[in-house]
């Protein structure tokens, strides 16, 4: 019996993780650090991205969409005694 992950229950917590992956993904792959080859590891990291995407029915539109709600302002109310 295979334990369901949080992500593949509910997708769209997974949205800023997935959205922090893509916009280091095109800086990842574009430097080298002289030990592995920029384009196949790119080439890893960018199929890895997207087999999570349809793992989880989301595109790449849904990741660059996600935006993180909006802070509280102020202190709480305090409650009524």
């Amino acid at each position: 019996m295979a334990i369901p992950r949080a992500h593949e229950q509910s997708p769209e917590s997974a949205l800023p993780l997935l959205r922090a992956f893509a916009e280091l993904l095109p800086r990842v792959t574009a430097q080298g650090d002289g030990y592995a080859d920029p384009a196949t590891d790119g080439e890893l990291l960018q199929r890895a991205y997207s087999g999570r995407l349809t793992r989880l029915g989301l595109t790449a539109d849904d990741v660059d969409s996600w935006r993180p709600p909006a802070p509280g302002r102020g202190r709480p109310r305090k409650s009524a005694q």
